[in-house]
């Protein structure tokens, strides 16, 4: 009887053991995956804390060279060799250019690289919005030369009225405004458009 007594106290008190051994398997569990969350957390952190992202590396930019345009007149003497484009004869003639971007970005800027070589005109670019209706509803950007260089130049002074881009409801093309022949100082190179969206 005495040993039957001793037995069973005996089962009861591993069998406890083991409880408690489980239990704390599963806390030391809990506490290393806590743990680890915990120092990812804090690596993150730091990381953020150190690392600043990039605002520019979301912008991207497109070149619309001189062979996109097309002259709507046939009978318009021009000559475009893929990198420039100019008037050999007649007045001024408006020139036009597909502009294709993805739906909803963003245009920053515009920029025209060209020759101008007059001061008594400009060349001009405008940014137009065409209705799914195909009427023109007007002009969403523009930019224009200034001064008088035979150098290739920059210019950077765009405006822009409408900066995101609807594809859905319009779509949109480049117009071109050259003053005059390439005697009289006017030579176009490309247009760059600056944009950037949630990529």
């Amino acid at each position: 009887m005495t040993e039957h007594v001793v037995l069973s106290a005996l089962m009861r008190v591993t069998r406890t053991n083991l409880r408690r051994s489980r239990k704390m398997r599963k806390i030391n569990w809990f506490l290393g995956v806590g743990a680890g969350l915990a120092m990812g957390l804090i690596t993150a952190l730091l990381l953020s804390a150190f690392i600043t992202p990039d605002p520019a590396a979301r912008v991207k930019v497109i070149n619309v060279p001189a062979c996109a345009f097309q002259v709507k007149d046939k009978k318009v003497d021009f000559f475009s060799d893929g990198a420039r484009l100019y008037l050999q004869k007649g007045p001024g003639e408006y020139i036009r250019a597909p502009l294709f971007l993805p739906h909803k970005v963003k245009i920053l800027k515009m920029e025209l690289v060209c020759i101008d070589d007059n001061e008594q005109g400009s060349i001009r670019v405008w940014l137009h919005r065409v209705n799914n209706d195909g009427s023109v509803s007007g002009s969403v950007g523009r930019i224009e030369s200034v001064g008088a260089s035979p150098e290739w130049r920059i210019f950077g002074d765009s405006v822009i009225d409408e900066r995101v881009l609807d594809n859905v409801g319009n779509c949109y093309f480049i117009n071109l405004r050259l003053p005059g022949t390439q005697e009289e100082g006017y030579v176009f190179g490309h247009l760059k458009v600056y944009y950037k969206g949630k990529w």
